[in-house]
């Protein structure tokens, strides 16, 4: 595995097509967005980066874990950072902005609008 901090991250940027970049960067970026947006959904403590770090880092280091065991990647200490710095960075941007509860009230908006239709 690479195990060298930000190697593959230079090594992309410096060697790899656009393609190539925007998969490798942009796709560990965005990969658990979903779980911290779902986390965040389910509770307000979640909000918190560091409360939603026990659970985010040990699944990102399982999944890099699962890679290597099952010959689908290998284990990259990048994917780690990049993983790990999309939800910071998304969280940053859905608190900031208040958007979970947006989001909320968009969403209890229309179940209740789906249970009027009924």
């Amino acid at each position: 595995g690479q195990m060298i901090p930000f190697r593959t991250i230079k090594s992309q940027i410096k060697y790899g097509s656009s393609l190539s970049i925007l998969k490798n960067l942009i796709g560990n970026s965005i990969m658990l967005i979903p779980l911290s947006f779902l986390l965040m959904i389910k509770n307000k403590k979640y909000n918190n980066i560091l409360r939603q770090t026990p659970i985010t880092l040990p699944l990102i280091i399982f999944i890099e874990i699962l890679q290597t065991y099952t010959h689908t990647g290998i284990f990259d200490i990048d994917d780690i950072i990049l993983n790990y710095l999309g939800t910071i960075i998304f969280t940053f941007i859905i608190t900031r902005f208040n958007l979970i509860e947006k989001i909320k009230k968009l969403l209890l908006e229309k179940d209740k609008e789906k249970k009027e239709e009924k």
